[in-house]
């Protein structure tokens, strides 16, 4: 019985710094874990952003393939009117008219067609093709 007893009195605060030590591990854990969940957050993002900006692209290129041949200069091709119609409302989304150049060589009937899509004022992404007369 007094073993016993003596074993308890050494350990007086144990408890206290075994709690303390389990705690600072399950904050590193969960801190890891937040920032994964982090991470992650913005990679959806990003891939969301990345994936509108090429449907938006892809159906530009679409319409400026179903326009008219200009050859005027300099070459633009109006935006589609109904483009951005499926987006809400100050999604911040915007297709400027497509720009085209004439190909250089001896077939003055091919132009190089680029569309560039926005999203908030910043760049996302720019698409090309060529159209034939």
């Amino acid at each position: 019985m007094k073993a016993i007893i003596n074993l308890k009195k050494g350990e007086k605060g144990a408890f206290l710094v075994e709690s303390l030590v389990g705690l600072a591990i399950m904050g590193a854990i969960a801190g890891v874990f937040l920032s994964t969940l982090t991470t992650a957050a913005k990679a959806t993002i990003i891939a969301n952003e990345q994936t509108t900006a090429e449907s938006l692209a892809r159906s530009q290129l679409e319409y400026v393939q179903k326009c008219a041949w200009d050859d005027t200069n300099p070459l633009e091709y109006a935006t589609d009117p109904n483009l951005l119609v499926n987006l809400p409302p100050g999604s911040g989304w915007s297709v400027p008219p497509a720009q085209a150049t004439m190909v250089n060589g001896t077939d003055s009937n091919i132009q190089y067609v680029t569309v560039n899509v926005s999203h908030n004022g910043r760049q996302i992404l720019s698409l090309s093709t060529y159209k034939s007369k």
